[in-house]
């Protein structure tokens, strides 16, 4: 997979929302933002509200599956949500995969990279990269999440490259 496709998983999440994947949005996220922003409301005794809320815990549960109209909002919202966690609090990246340093090619390895600790992200690090994933340029997102790592390594921003990478978590 490519940088930008595990990018878009990491911010989008998956393109089916199984009962699992939604149960996991409302632990990750919480029940409130998800209903308030699927509701459109913020006022917790309104009929939306409400009704946002018992469609999540029925997604949630299997006993209903979402319609993909409703699927997309959701990716939409967790996306949103996500987005606004991490300009607040910057992340830790783990990236799974090749990656290339320096444009050496007898450096090109197989690995697990984490940027945490000392190079963690922070949400200046990461603001580029997200406001190209909210307008849906992934290889532009993809470009500047590169660009960043390399800079929190210390090396030039074109001298990191992420090839066949297998999965991206930011936390």
């Amino acid at each position: 997979m490519a940088l930008p496709e595990a990018l878009r998983a990491a911010l989008a999440g998956p393109a089916e929302l199984s009962p699992q994947d939604i149960a996991d949005l409302r632990a990750d996220l919480g029940v409130r933002p998800l209903a308030e922003a699927l509701a459109g409301t913020t006022d917790h005794n309104s009929r939306a509200y409400k009704s946002a809320r018992d469609q999540l815990s029925r997604y949630a549960r299997g006993g209903r599956k979402a319609a993909p109209a409703r699927t997309d909002r959701l990716r939409g919202i967790a996306q949103r949500l996500r987005t606004q966690r991490l300009r607040a609090a910057g992340a830790s990246a783990t990236i799974v995969g090749n990656v290339t340093v320096n444009g050496s090619d007898n450096d090109t390895r197989w690995r697990t990279v984490s940027l945490d600790g000392g190079s963690r992200l922070t949400g200046a690090d990461l603001t580029p990269t997200l406001n190209l994933a909210n307008r849906g340029d992934w290889e532009g997102a993809a470009d500047a999440f590169q660009s960043a790592a390399a800079r929190r390594w210390g090396f030039p921003p074109d001298a990191v490259e992420f090839a066949d990478t297998e999965r991206v978590t930011l936390t």
